[in-house]
């Protein structure tokens, strides 16, 4: 099982609405290729693909209560290693 951190926005909004949303989703290798098109298809089925442009990344240890559903609060997702949205400027 692997875990990804997909964090979506819209680099054609104003730089305060730019951040769209994370998505942390768990992939087993067995039943998925893990390539990026497969992963945010996968993301898409759960209904947590805001859309936008998404930066893909692989983490671990990441709590199952915030798994498999679109995180939006700055705070949150800092405690969970996001940089915050001062990274979209």
């Amino acid at each position: 099982m692997t875990t990804f951190w997909l964090s979506f926005n819209d680099p054609n909004a104003p730089a305060n609405e730019r951040f769209l949303g994370v998505a942390i989703i768990d992939m087993d290798e067995s039943e998925y290729e893990l390539r990026p098109l497969e992963i945010v298809s996968h993301a898409r089925k759960l209904g947590i693909n805001p859309g936008g442009s998404v930066a893909i990344s692989e983490v671990d240890s990441i709590p199952e209560q915030y798994k498999n559903q679109l995180l939006t609060d700055d705070e949150l997702l800092i405690s969970l290693g996001s940089t915050g949205r001062k990274s979209l400027s």
